[in-house]
C-alpha cells in the first residue's frame, strides 16, 4: 500500500510558525543563556535546532 504525505505546514507557514515561536521565546525568557531546547529524536530535534538558530539571529 503506497504512503500518501500530508502537509500540514507549507514550508512559509514553517518558516512563519518558528520565526513566531523564536520571538515568544526572546520575549518570555529572561536569560536566553540558561534556554534548553529538547526535540524528540526523530523530528524535533530538527525543529529544536532550527528554532535555535532563529533566536540566534534574532537576538543579534
Amino acid at each position: 500500500m503506497p504512503t500518501q504525505t500530508i502537509e500540514i505546514l507549507s514550508a512559509e507557514e514553517l518558516r512563519r510558525t518558528v520565526n513566531r515561536l523564536a520571538s515568544q521565546v526572546i520575549e518570555q525568557v529572561s536569560d536566553l543563556s540558561k534556554l534548553a531546547l529538547v526535540g524528540i529524536y526523530t523530528r524535533g530535534v530538527p525543529l529544536a535546532q532550527l528554532l535555535g538558530r532563529q533566536i540566534e539571529t534574532l537576538e543579534q
